[in-house]
């Protein structure tokens, strides 16, 4: 550690996050399918005319993608995190070895 970094990690709290982070996808999925739903039922005369027409429009294409988006960014954090994880557990199995 010549550079200065400080490579040590909260296991617990890092497997937390990664937790929280897929929750957090797993609930912006759900909520798109709900956008859906809302969509659906105001084509189905919740709201009429090119107001409504707009509206289910909005929620089903510019809404739902950026959810998707979202869902896909939390999903990338998951791995991100699990992937430090697995290194850095790697690391500290290969440098115990040494010592073993």
């Amino acid at each position: 550690m010549s550079d200065g970094i400080d490579e040590r990690i909260d296991y617990v709290m890092m497997e937390e996050m990664s937790r929280l982070f897929n929750e957090a996808a797993r609930q912006i999925e759900e909520m798109n399918g709900e956008m859906v739903q809302i969509a659906n039922t105001l084509e189905s005369g919740a709201l009429l005319g090119e107001t409504g027409e707009s509206f289910a429009q909005a929620l089903r294409v510019d809404l739902a993608n950026s959810l998707g988006l979202l869902q896909q960014k939390m999903e990338e954090l998951v791995g991100d995190i699990n992937g430090v994880i697995a290194l850095k557990r790697d690391a500290v199995q290969d440098a115990a070895s040494r010592f073993a």
